[in-house]
């Protein structure tokens, strides 16, 4: 579905200072820190889980409509609405206001750069994790020459 409120949803540039440590697909809601189902908000980064789970990243979203009373908000508070997110083991997008997933972008391309980001700490935090099991092996391996030797007090 073509979505109409990206410009004025999607606020953020991939930047991994403003994202949660780790592999997107395992981020943790900041509500309840369930790691299942996290989607993260498109306009401030924060992580939130899904509906079928505890409902906390559309309860972000419902929470941003509310209208501040005693303050005075600038015009482009007023447009800044928590609308866009993006699940962070499949990468859609998903629009609340229009209550559907969305396939178009911003004019900078935004929503994808986002995705791409999101990709690439996956893969990095995968890579990370691959390597950290081989370093494990391979210390398990010399540990075991190691013992052998120390046992037997030379070489098998």
């Amino acid at each position: 579905m073509e979505c109409p409120h990206l410009s004025s949803s999607v606020c953020i540039a991939p930047d991994s200072a403003k994202f949660p440590n780790g592999s997107p697909s395992s981020w943790c809601c900041s509500v309840c820190r369930s790691n299942k189902s996290p989607w993260v908000c498109l306009t401030c980064s924060s992580v939130h889980c899904g509906r079928y789970v505890n409902g906390h990243a559309k309860k972000h979203y419902e929470d941003a409509q509310v209208p501040l009373t005693n303050h005075k908000k600038s015009e482009k508070q007023d447009k800044v609405q928590h609308t866009v997110c993006m699940d962070c083991s499949s990468y859609s997008t998903y629009c609340y206001r229009c209550d559907d997933f969305v396939v178009n972008d911003t004019k900078l391309g935004l929503v994808q750069k986002v995705r791409e980001h999101l990709q690439n700490l996956e893969n990095s935090a995968f890579t990370a994790d691959r390597h950290k099991k081989r370093k494990l092996l391979e210390n398990s391996t010399l540990n075991s020459k190691l013992l052998k030797v120390n046992v037997f007090g030379r070489r098998v």
